[in-house]
């Protein structure tokens, strides 16, 4: 299975440039950030940028910007 899609080509375009070749696989989330976080010359993304996970990996670049925000249906409550 080839893995592809626009954060996908980000990563093929800074290997190209680097005139290397990666080897991308798909893994469960939590599997990929253990192999990411033990084993040298290893990445992982999309992987969101938090200030406990700054020292943890060498930061290339944003892949893309998400927002994240709560949503909640509030019913009308009736008093009797």
């Amino acid at each position: 299975m080839k893995v592809a899609g626009e954060g996908t080509q980000f990563i093929r375009d800074i290997f190209t440039e680097a005139d290397l070749t990666p080897n991308i696989q798909i893994y469960p989330w939590a599997r990929a950030y253990k192999i990411a976080d033990e084993l040298k010359n290893t990445f992982i993304y999309s992987l969101a940028r938090t200030v406990e996970r700054e020292d943890k990996f060498y930061w290339i670049g944003p892949v893309g910007r998400f927002e994240l925000g709560f949503i909640a249906y509030q019913s009308e409550m009736i008093l009797l």
